[in-house]
């Protein structure tokens, strides 16, 4: 009986990875006329470090750009390939949008902040490479589903600030990642889709792969006793 029940709470817990908006991430169908595929962008070999680029299918010089993060409950590193593409991805290119589809560190690679350092590179790298892959800096944009939107808010609402404080907790909350580090990390929109956000108010969700909460996994401390840690990974507070 208790293999019945683990095996269903395995089961739960990959069929909620691979939802997204919309129903199943899944790879779909997006038009695009260029793609590129696999650019790491922090200048090491670690396939959590890459992404992908889809430009639409009308020709121009350059594309505003949405940076689109996967939700995987901070859980999954190599989710790009199926970050909504079917969804919300489609929808961006087929608006005229460059789209771009980062992987990141999961809460086993590294604990909180590492996933922010990690969008914040791409957005640098985005700009450091924006003539080669036809971006229009003016406008970049972060859109993230579930934990993605969670990451995407932090990303939004940290602009300019180079440390998140709480009590006796300083997190560095811009990393040094990639080459393209005197660059801005800043974006100029978000578009989140069902995130947590203030996640020390929330209820943390029990973590069927593990103990704890996927929350406490991700921030490296179960939230009784730890709030200020739990604080400065909520977007709400900056």
């Amino acid at each position: 009986m208790n293999k019945i029940i683990a095996a269903s709470c395995l089961a739960v817990a990959v069929s909620a990875f691979a939802q997204g908006f919309g129903g199943q991430q899944g790879q779909g169908k997006i038009e695009y006329s260029e793609k590129f595929a696999d650019l790491n962008y922090a200048g090491d070999r670690e396939t959590f470090h890459t992404l992908d680029i889809y430009l639409p299918k009308e020709t121009k010089d350059a594309y505003p750009v949405v940076i689109h993060t996967y939700g995987s409950a901070w859980s999954m590193n190599n989710m790009k390939g199926s970050a909504d593409l079917n969804t919300i991805g489609s929808a961006l290119v087929k608006a005229g949008y460059a789209l771009v589809n980062p992987n990141h560190r999961s809460a086993s690679d590294a604990k909180y902040p590492a996933q922010l350092h990690d969008l914040k590179a791409v957005v640098r790298f985005i700009r450091g490479n924006a003539a080669k892959y036809k971006i229009d800096t003016s406008f970049i944009a972060m859109s993230g589903f579930s934990s993605g939107g969670h990451l995407s808010s932090l990303v939004a609402t940290t602009c300019g600030l180079k440390e998140g404080k709480s009590g006796s907790v300083t997190v560095d909350l811009v990393g040094s990642l990639g080459e393209f580090t005197k660059f801005s990390s800043c974006i100029d929109a978000a578009s989140l889709w069902s995130p947590p956000t203030d996640i020390y108010t929330m209820n943390p969700i029990n973590n069927f792969m593990g103990s704890g909460t996927y929350e406490g996994a991700f921030i490296g401390a179960e939230r009784e006793g730890n709030k200020d840690k739990w604080m400065v990974a909520s977007s709400p507070y900056y």
